[in-house]
């Protein structure tokens, strides 16, 4: 049997002339568009018939439709080139132009094809979600999708169960397409096509426009029956015959010559076959609802939406706005307006003129920065605000300015505008909106599916003007929008919670979003931790949470190693080991752990190398790194917590200072492990062997601080501070003594415990608040003193006496064992939390704990504080959290390595109950090893609060 050639093809007579215009088509189009595609956005479909040339023609429809997708983009054509009329594809990750050259569209030979430019709401953003997607039987069928289908759940799970259909990617394109298989294959010809529509149309809940193809046999088109989202259809007549073509905007077409350019209507279906004849019918129509958005924002203002000028429409916007501010703020006083680039400047522009007001541009755009709404996930559009707009400082200074956005939905780009806009100089910042509130969900297309992430969802207009940080917040309204645009009948669900179609599954389709969402930031996310112990062990388990996690050590942490996705072994002050292998693993963020690496100076090399840190610079490390600058500190600045104290370089008057304060504490001034500090009574008994350690500390570190000796009950309050917030996390109290009853030497700490809520049993409120003020006032004096704000964890040791909170000391970093009380009790994402410090946020986002008690032991070597051999330890699965220390995997078997070992860390309602999970565990550990029995128990705390009761 021998097909017949289409009748373009029977005329065509291939030759290489087709492949000069692919080339001079491409290269044209390639310089082009470095102007054009940052200029205007949801996902782009193209489709042709009747084109020699279909790739070329193809490559610049998505050209003119890349502002709707800059995710990925895929090319599908009927390969003319082989018997077979097999089908060429070619799919990739990023812009049309990075993925497609003359070379690759020459080599797809071909006379009808279709197109997608991705902007994805569902799907991961792997290979597996690029469109085109193709089906081979039956006949091939090739297929590009726009919109939403909100049971997409429920129609995976039925292709499943009922026909054994298991899906490739997570892109509800893919069901669609294998829907469009089931009822095709019941006809044939166009009345296939319009049963397979039917069939869709019966089964799916949502927005959807399509272009696809069957292979040998045409090109296909249709829209939902609401028609919410765009599809036009254009024709151009050659001496060959008729081509046709199907784009979602209007500039696709006519850029390419295409004429009687129209939408297609509610539930239409279109299809031209191989011969060239056209096929059309209305399968079913209900309400029109053609999607707000598209006039507003998605549409490139070249185009027409519904037989309108989208230009002409966002004048008309301008103009409504204009009549809203004559109206109610009539005094306004405004020196200039201003677009936010690039959707908004006809509507600045007619505002500007209708006002009176000088029109100028404020704001530049960076060419090579996509469309930030429309990026996939919130870090990345995050990320791409920092380089999106740059402020023309002349325009600004000192001036009021009115800049007109097209519309505001998560609040991101408005907020961090205004404060660019007042850093260049603005006087006043008035926002104003082309478009009104967005308070409820789309389930359409547009990447905004929970109310939670919606800055007007919750707030009425005040308490948005104060979240954004704008002096007058003006939006748009539903009635003016609807008269500017000249119609009612539209989608606006956005704005009234009004939807065209059920939205019952609507929830699984946040709910895969926010999976997608928690995915993409987990692989994206890369985080160091620097340090090994328990400590960076919880640090590690809270960031892998939602971070892809690597470890730099000075000695491998199994539990770490575990999480982590690469280790490094180094020393902890090697700065320049750590800064390279940040830079090798691509680091977003590098939290700090111990206080070696902070005093080495590791976060100041690493931001000099462009590195986010968690953790202070080594100037403000200080705080811990030096006891007497920060006593000092306190003392410039008339901050009263200090214990009386004298800083001695020499021993010279260090004997009539002891015998004046009868009770002393001597405090080395740098870094001794937690293990320098000396205690009249305890370490000596009188001044001769007081002032022996002193000469002994004088000669190794040249200053020693002696302090006034406290008598009450300590406690651990560790605060996150970005420099301007400050945040406290559960009050916790640690147990230094090495043996039960607090007996024995001091150690780096045997355990804590932390209460449900959040206190401590023998603290008050007021005790907490001062704690807190004191915190914060050392903050102010620490950005006074040297000029810089303070990034990370402040961590105060206190002490209860009878004259109140005093402060014993400062650390730099998490406590430890502290760490291990708090962070599993964090809620909030402690990466978003990291972030937020980074980027001085703080005060964004609201740090949850839950209301739990916690209570964590120590397991030790059973010569512990002193010398031990190493020997190995069985820890077996058990309730408690745990956390390793000093231990090391050998052959697959833990063995500790001399200081403290394991943490088990109980975790529940009551201080009782979380006691007993944690000893339970403590007791599970085999080895040579021991832990304190006591702590979180009823009786030790008990003598915690008679303590207090006596001072």
């Amino acid at each position: 049997m021998t097909l017949a050639l289409p009748w373009y093809l029977q005329a065509s007579g291939r030759s290489n002339t087709s492949y000069t215009f692919v080339y001079k088509t491409v290269n044209k189009y390639q310089n082009l568009y470095k102007d054009y595609r940052d200029s205007t956005l949801m996902c782009g479909i193209f489709g042709i018939i009747g084109s020699p040339d279909a790739a070329a023609e193809i490559y610049v429809g998505m050209l003119h439709l890349q502002h709707r997708g800059q995710d990925a983009a895929g090319l599908m054509v009927q390969d003319t080139s082989s018997p077979e009329y097999g089908i060429r594809s070619e799919r990739g990750k990023g812009w049309v132009t990075h993925l497609f050259d003359g070379d690759k569209l020459a080599g797809m030979a071909g006379s009808m094809g279709i197109g997608h430019t991705r902007y994805p709401t569902a799907g991961c953003g792997e290979m597996s979600e690029v469109q085109p997607f193709f089906v081979q039987q039956p006949d091939g069928i090739g297929m590009g999708f726009n919109g939403n289908i909100i049971n997409y759940q429920q129609l995976k799970k039925e292709l499943r169960e009922e026909q054994r259909i298991y899906l490739r990617s997570q892109s509800d394109g893919e069901a669609l397409l294998h829907l469009f298989a089931e009822g095709y294959k019941r006809k044939e010809g166009a009345e296939a096509i319009f049963s397979a529509v039917e069939h869709i149309n019966k089964k799916c809940v949502g927005a959807y426009s399509v272009v696809g193809m069957i292979s040998n046999k045409g090109v296909f088109a249709f829209k939902d029956p609401n028609g919410i989202k765009p599809l036009k259809v254009g024709q151009r007549q050659t001496s060959k015959g008729v081509v046709y073509a199907f784009a979602s905007e209007s500039i696709a077409l006519s850029i390419q010559g295409f004429e009687n350019v129209r939408s297609l209507e509610p539930g239409e279906v279109i299809f031209v076959d191989a011969n060239g004849n056209y096929h059309s019918r209305i399968l079913e129509q209900r309400e029109s609802a053609p999607c707000s958005f598209e006039w507003v924002y998605f549409s490139t203002v070249e185009s027409e939406f519904q037989g309108k000028s989208v230009y002409m429409v966002r004048k008309k916007l301008g103009e409504e706005l204009a009549a809203k501010v004559k109206k109610k703020w009539p005094d306004l006083k405004v020196d200039v307006v201003i677009p936010v680039p690039d959707t908004s400047r006809p509507a600045a522009a007619a505002l500007a003129n209708s006002l009176g007001v000088r029109y100028d541009e404020g704001l530049v755009k960076n060419r090579y920065v996509g469309r930030t709404f429309i990026m996939p996930h919130q870090q990345v559009r995050e990320q791409a605000l920092e380089l999106k707009l740059k402020p023309i400082d002349h325009v600004l200074k000192g001036k009021n300015v009115m800049v007109v956005d097209d519309s505001i939905v998560r609040g991101t780009t408005s907020k961090r505008m205004v404060k660019l806009l007042r850093n260049s100089g603005a006087e006043k910042v008035y926002l104003l909106s082309t478009f009104p509130p967005i308070k409820h969900p789309c389930y359409y297309g547009i990447d905004f599916t929970s109310r939670g992430e919606l800055v007007a969802a919750d707030r009425d207009f005040d308490e948005i003007e104060k979240e954004i940080g704008a002096d007058k917040l003006i939006y748009m309204d539903v009635e003016g929008l609807e008269k500017a645009i000249g119609q009612s009948n539209m989608c606006s669900a956005c704005l009234t919670g009004k939807y065209p179609t059920p939205v019952d599954s609507a929830d699984s389709l946040s709910e895969q979003r926010q999976s997608h969402q928690d995915q993409f930031d987990k692989e994206n996310s890369i985080v160091l931790v620097v340090g090994n112990g328990a400590r960076e062990h919880v640090i590690t388990e809270s960031l892998a949470k939602d971070s892809t996690v690597y470890a730099y050590m000075n000695a491998r942490n199994p539990g770490i190693a575990k999480l982590a996705k690469d280790t490094r072994i180094g020393s902890w002050d090697n700065v320049d080991d750590i800064v390279e292998y940040a830079k090798e693993i691509k680091a977003t963020l590098v939290v700090v752990g111990p206080e070696l690496p902070l005093s080495a100076g590791v976060v100041d090399a690493l931001e000099n190398g462009g590195i986010p840190c968690f953790g202070p610079v080594k100037e403000l490390a200080q705080l811990e790194t030096s006891k007497s600058f920060t006593r000092s500190l306190l003392s410039k600045y008339a901050i009263n917590a200090s214990p009386a104290y004298r800083v001695f370089n020499s021993s010279e008057g260090l004997h009539e200072y002891l015998l004046e304060l009868g009770e002393y504490v001597l405090k080395p001034d740098g870094l001794t492990g937690g293990k320098g500090v000396k205690v009249k009574g305890e370490h000596f008994q009188t001044e001769q062997e007081a002032i022996a350690y002193c000469e002994e500390v004088l000669a190794g570190h040249g200053k020693i601080v002696v302090e006034e000796k406290l008598i009450g009950e300590e406690f651990s309050l560790m605060s996150i501070t970005d420099g301007k917030t400050v945040i406290d996390m559960p009050a916790v109290q640690d147990h230094k003594r090495a043996f039960d009853g607090d007996q024995g030497p001091n150690t780096g700490g045997m355990g804590s415990y932390s209460d449900a809520d959040h206190s401590l049993p023998f603290l008050t409120k007021e005790d907490l608040d001062v704690a807190h003020e004191t915190t914060v006032q050392v903050l102010d004096a620490l950005k006074k003193e040297t000029g810089k704000e303070y990034k990370g964890v402040m961590y105060g040791g206190f002490i209860k006496t009878k004259n109140g909170v005093k402060l014993i000391e400062y650390n730099a970093r998490f406590g430890d064992p502290e760490a291990m009380n708090v962070l599993p009790l964090l809620k909030t994402s402690f990466r978003l939390v990291c972030q937020a410090v980074v980027e001085q946020r703080l005060h964004e986002l609201p740090l949850q704990f839950e209301q739990k008690a916690t209570v964590c032991k120590y397991v030790v070597p059973e010569e512990y504080p002193g010398k031990s051999e190493q020997a190995p330890i069985v820890v077996p699965e058990m309730s408690a959290n745990v956390y390793y220390a000093a231990v090391d995997e050998r052959d697959g078997q833990l063995v500790t390595t001399g200081s403290r070992a394991v943490a088990t860390v109980g975790i529940a309602p009551s201080l009782e109950e979380a006691q007993q999970i944690a000893e339970e565990g403590a007791s599970k550990i085999e080895g040579k090893v021991r832990h304190r029995t006591d702590i979180g128990t009823s009786g030790l705390i008990q003598k915690r609060i008679e303590h207090v009761r006596a001072l």
